[in-house]
């Protein structure tokens, strides 16, 4: 559905109860920008009161995913923590928890589901509420020694994030199963205030866990405590994970050392039993078939992609052994594209892995699309001149991907990609927009060559879609004298259009207004009319020149 005015006025007049509901889970879902743009949060304020309580829950999550559009309605929101629906008074917390400072005025009613109300569910959705207006902390402190495990660790989060819990606390949450998952998501927010103390078990109660919300926090808190979890025996902790039975731990092994960067550099050498690991972690597949999750990354489900990851993180490339070095190599014809992939983003944080250049151009001609971009880049990164060829041929692939990455890495090689500049010029007609972006950006760094073409940037000013515009428009800003030929162009959106097409052109004119007038009468564009608006039939023409569409 279009969340329109009218669109979301006809769906809310239903009688069906459950299209109803899924209408205003929509909305929820749509958020506040196109709220704001709109209009229609007086459609669903009217249902924050209706008969159906778990429509009045809808209404109140929908106003609560608008942000401070909804939030003008944090009064009748508030006014339903009485509600008799647990569901309702429960949505209702989470709303005003959105709302920011405009739900200060209501702390009390807040403060007293905390401390009276019969259901868990609505302490514990109460009390994040509260922790994020920074009020009522000794409220919060009490709901700590809840019976109710939900209601607990709901409290230990809150006191985390704001650093008012104790290191006996959080240890004795921690060793408990019902609240060790809270424990470990306050330690993670307490960032490097964490205690160290607690090093050891979140190891063992986090990093070892099979389930992945446990070992993503311990990794985040390993992280935030690098200079005490490089030492043993935590560290010796870590490296026990490596020869772990499930995979997905010793793939957070590997993350754990990827987290604590080039402080954990001399460790290196432990990656090497994963970097020859082929098993994957599938304990999150049914969720992701069942749409209810995304797919993690591959470096979070495979031990060779982790280890590979970790090497670069740890800057650890020039610390590898030749062992070490010869399994890296071997990646490079892994039949699991996702491993190609993973080592060919950790060449490319290291400007001086060039001498890997000839292994990665092998990769130019990849089955798997993903794999020939990030090799792409790679090369551009390292301005690998001698396969300027090479990259121009992607800029025909059939990959969009492969064609922004072969722009953007001609863009990186300097002089000696000027003489393929037509063959970037056709890529203006390109089907993907973001293929014409980077068109657009690499032409503009092409110097005195590029602005030689700046008629033909300005038509792009015209193109349905608003990153073209954007980018046409910074080219010109930067063209001087032939980008100043059309100022006027530029000022045309100055006050349409989006918010970033209304930025970058006053950048634009910014950069241009510094040019004199009679450097603007001198530049190059042929165009006897003194209104670049009227410039539409010469710069047709233009593109007609160079086999471009009008």
């Amino acid at each position: 559905m279009a969340f329109t005015q009218l669109e979301v006025a006809r769906a809310l007049a239903t009688t069906d109860m459950p299209s109803l509901i899924t209408t205003l889970r929509g909305i929820a879902a749509a958020g506040e920008g196109v709220a704001a743009e709109m209009g229609y949060a007086d459609y669903v304020a009217k249902f924050v009161g209706h008969q159906d309580p778990e429509v009045r829950a809808a209404a109140i999550d929908a106003l609560g995913g608008m942000g401070s559009i909804g939030a003008a309605y944090a009064g009748t929101v508030a006014d339903q923590l009485t509600h008799t629906s647990c569901a309702v008074r429960v949505a209702a917390c989470q709303a005003l928890g959105n709302f920011g400072a405009d739900a200060e005025n209501f702390t009390f009613r807040l403060s007293s589901l905390v401390a009276e109300d019969l259901e868990a569910r609505v302490q514990a959705a109460a009390i994040p509420v509260l922790a994020g207006l920074g009020s009522n902390v000794e409220v919060i402190k009490t709901a700590l020694e809840s019976d109710h495990a939900e209601v607990a660790g709901a409290a230990c989060e809150a006191l985390g994030a704001l650093g008012e819990l104790s290191q006996e606390s959080v240890t004795e949450k921690l060793a408990s199963a019902p609240t060790s998952l809270s424990a470990l998501r306050a330690l993670s927010a307490m960032g490097q205030k964490a205690y160290v103390s607690c090093l050891d078990e979140v190891v063992a109660r986090g990093l070892k866990n099979q389930d992945a919300a446990f070992r993503a926090e311990a990794i985040t808190i390993i992280g935030n405590l690098a200079e005490a979890a490089v030492l043993d025996p935590t560290c010796g902790e870590i490296k026990e994970c490596v020869t772990s039975p499930i995979t997905g731990v010793r793939a957070a092994a590997a993350l754990a050392f990827a987290a604590m960067g080039e402080t954990a550099a001399a460790h290196v050498g432990v990656l090497d039993a994963l970097l020859i690991d082929a098993d994957e972690d599938t304990s999150g597949l049914s969720l992701v078939i069942g749409t209810g999750a995304r797919r993690a990354p591959a470096h979070c489900r495979k031990p060779k992609c982790a280890a590979l990851f970790a090497i670069g993180r740890m800057r650890a490339l020039s610390s590898l052994s030749p062992n070490s070095l010869a399994l890296l190599k071997s990646s490079f014809n892994d039949t699991d594209w996702e491993v190609r992939l993973c080592l060919l983003e950790m060449l490319a944080c290291f400007r001086k892995a060039r001498h890997f250049r000839s292994a990665v151009a092998n990769l130019l001609d990849d089955k798997a699309f993903p794999v020939r971009a990030k090799a792409i880049a790679c090369l551009g990164n390292w301005s690998s001149g001698e396969n300027c060829g090479d990259i121009v041929n992607a800029l025909k692939d059939t990959a969009p991907d492969v064609r922004e990455a072969a722009a953007t890495a001609l863009s990186m090689l300097g002089e000696v990609a000027h003489d393929y500049s037509h063959e970037v010029y056709k890529l203006f007609n390109d089907k993907s927009a973001a293929v014409r972006c980077t068109a657009i950006k690499c032409l503009a760094s092409m110097g005195d060559l590029g602005q030689n073409y700046a008629p033909v940037i300005a038509t792009m000013m015209n193109e349905d879609d608003v990153g073209v515009r954007v980018a046409a428009i910074e080219a010109l800003g930067g063209m001087g004298v032939n980008g100043a030929a059309f100022l006027e162009d530029i000022g045309d959106h100055l006050y349409l259009g989006a918010a970033a097409e209304r930025s970058a052109a006053q950048m634009a004119m910014a950069k241009l207004g510094f040019v004199p007038a009679e450097a603007v009468q001198a530049a190059p564009t042929h165009v006897s009319d003194d209104k670049p608006a009227h410039y539409a039939t010469f710069l047709a023409a233009e593109r007609a020149k160079m086999g471009l569409k009008h």
